[in-house]
């Protein structure tokens, strides 16, 4: 359009809108997955050699067991180390990484949308539209959702780079490097292949190539697939025993299912502004979903067969076999870990492809109809806009992400529910997570098939348990766990730990020992055994309890509860020295640190005034204030 804005200008106007829309989630923190993927995993928190992140599976933990679905998405992980290592532990920057590449995936977008013919201002709605949809919220403001943006944003990049020019050959080797990197983010960017291969057929067919030309063409990609292929087989081969089976849905129920699943991406698709992250539970058939699933495979049919018959350039057929490929494996024709139909983050690519073929039906639209077309994306793009931002706020924040999650689940959806425990865990608020564990326990029983590991519910109940006051259920709802799950490390650790607090200490070392057997330098396992050693000693140093004991021995008790994590106990002990007349300063500085850090935040402020009072150690109860207000903040 003569005289319309310039295509870097709407470029950078896209990225900036898109960077507006996903402001919110950049106060977030770690939420669900985060916290083991990034928090939590020792590849991510200590930069390693490119052998720790391409030579191992996504998931692989021995503290579960077979427990670990065999994903292999190294480049993501390495991502997360290289952040880490430059700015450490930090939330917000890896929230910015996420959203700065999402608004890289809608400039990528307008970039392919133009270079198909569409207009400049039909490119960067299209574009817009992409990147403002709230169904995509989950992949940009879950830092997890890393997978599919960094693969989409290497598919992307390959389609802008390929060339099918006989002497672009440097143009197609770096177009399947970029698919090589999408693959090495996650599975999904084998759509970006196939598009390719739609697009060189395209060419061949309507005689713009011979087909030796187009299979020389596709010859770097066939080389990045056998590059992947190796280094997948060779790093599930390291990691075999770590990886579970997954068993999926029985053959003659795939189908259905696939149907179910693709009527729920439809759904989803029509109703884009009440983003789930719970869709449906596998297994139970929904005969409306199987309907419009019906329905909407006949249409995409329908539309493949009408784009290739009648388009005049490879371009929207490659969108819309990108969507279809990206699709595919999520529609539970193969074996899938987890339990739920469907996902809003498996619609990332799939958004893209639809985007482009968007971009490029506009300029099909008669005259007189592009005006209203216009108007009605520009306001789609404001209303997905502040859809998204509601939404990512609920991602910033992890407990309301969980009680909405929670709230909106299916009747036979645990996940929710055991995610809304942990986050109330963390939090200290013992009861109200043992609770949520609880309800995720009955759903999960309710399942004819699948639910979630019993581990993962049950181990987390004793812990609860155990943080008020009850080690007693703790012990045999753990003890019962390992009779039914012998092979599973994490088990065992959880019972040396309600060992370890109820002071227990020769079974505590029992239990290390066969979580060690299970699962050789488990590190949780060995920090548990050096403080369980100390804390032996450290007791038998000294003498039976006795109701007026001195308040040096009181202390000395308190020490060791806190040592083995019975802070029920020891905050209890730390109580009593905060209530003795004779408590020195060095009693009333380690009550305050203790209480600080782990207790009750009123007992907290009491035993700094204490410490202010008697102590005169007004820096130090500055800098305990500090600490304490920063715990505040982040439950």
């Amino acid at each position: 359009m003569t005289g319309g804005p310039r295509p870097g200008v709407l470029a950078a106007a896209i990225a900036v809108w898109v960077l507006a829309a996903y402001a919110p989630v950049l106060d977030g923190d770690f939420v669900w997955d985060d916290n083991f993927l990034i928090a939590g995993h020792p590849a991510v928190v200590e930069l390693g050699a490119p052998a720790d992140y391409f030579g191992r599976v996504f998931w692989s933990s021995p503290e579960y067991a077979d427990d670990s679905p065999a994903f292999y998405r190294p480049l993501t992980v390495l991502s997360f180390a290289i952040q880490h290592h430059i700015v450490g532990l930090e939330p917000a920057f890896f929230h910015l990484g996420n959203v700065l590449l999402h608004a890289g995936c809608a400039v990528l977008v307008f970039l392919l949308a133009l270079r198909a013919g569409a207009a400049p201002l039909a490119a960067a709605l299209a574009a817009l539209l992409f990147g403002t949809l709230p169904r995509l919220t989950e992949s940009v403001a879950w830092i997890s959702g890393r997978t599919d943006v960094l693969a989409t944003f290497a598919v992307l990049g390959a389609l802008l780079l390929h060339r099918s020019e006989r002497e672009r050959t440097g143009s197609r080797v770096a177009a399947a490097v970029a698919i090589l990197a999408g693959l090495f983010a996650k599975e999904v960017a084998v759509a970006g292949a196939a598009a390719l291969a739609v697009h060189e057929a395209w060419r061949a067919r309507h005689g713009l190539a011979t087909p030796r030309r187009a299979l020389l063409n596709l010859a770097p990609l066939v080389g990045a697939g056998l590059v992947y292929t190796g280094m997948r087989v060779w790093a599930s081969r390291a990691s075999a025993e770590l990886v579970q089976r997954v068993d999926g849905l029985p053959v003659a129920e795939r189908p259905a299912a696939a149907l179910q699943a693709l009527g729920s991406y439809a759904a989803m698709l029509l109703d884009p502004l009440r983003p789930r992250v719970m869709n449906g539970v596998l297994g139970e058939t929904h005969a409306g979903l199987v309907a419009l699933g019906t329905v909407a495979l006949l249409a995409a049919l329908a539309l493949a067969w009408r784009v290739a018959r009648r388009s005049d350039a490879p371009h929207p057929l490659a969108a819309l076999a990108l969507a279809a490929a990206a699709l595919l494996p999520v529609l539970h024709l193969v074996p899938l870990a987890g339990d739920i139909v469907a996902a809003d983050r498996y619609l990332y690519l799939p958004a893209a492809g639809l985007a482009l073929l968007v971009a490029w039906s506009a300029g099909r639209l008669p005259t007189g109809a592009r005006g209203p077309a216009t108007a009605l994306a520009l306001c789609a793009c404001l209303v997905f806009s502040i859809a998204t931002a509601r939404r990512a706020a609920v991602w910033a924040d992890e407990l309301a992400f969980w009680t909405h999650a929670a709230r909106e689940a299916p009747p036979h959806q645990a996940q929710a529910h055991a995610g809304l425990g942990e986050a109330l865990l963390r939090r200290g608020r013992f009861e109200e997570a043992l609770a949520a564990f609880r309800e995720a326990e009955a759903r999960s029983r309710a399942r004819t098939r699948g639910g979630l590991p019993p581990e993962y519910v049950a181990g987390n109940m004793a812990l609860c348990l155990a943080e008020t006051g009850r080690l007693d259920e703790a012990r045999a709802l753990l003890t019962g766990l390992v009779r039914a799950r012998p092979q599973v490390a994490l088990n065992h650790f959880n019972l040396a730990l309600i060992h370890a607090m109820s002071l227990d200490f020769d079974a505590a070392d029992a239990s290390l020992a066969a979580a060690l057997e299970r699962y050789p330098g488990y590190p949780r396992a060995l920090g548990l055994e050096r403080s369980v050693a100390r804390a032996r000693e450290e007791w038998r140093r000294l003498p039976p309890a006795q109701p007026d004991e001195a308040t040096a021995l009181r202390a000395a008790r308190a020490r060791v509860y806190a040592r083995v994590g019975n802070q029920r106990e020891a905050e209890a002990l730390w109580r009593e020295v905060l209530a003795r007349p004779d408590a020195s300063a060095e009693h009333l500085d380690r009550a305050a640190v203790f209480l600080v850090v782990r207790g009750d935040p009123d007992t907290a402020r009491r035993a700094l005034a204490l410490l202010r009072e008697k102590a005169g150690r007004e820096a130090r109860v500055r800098e305990l204030e500090a600490a304490l207000a920063a715990r505040r903040e982040a439950g």
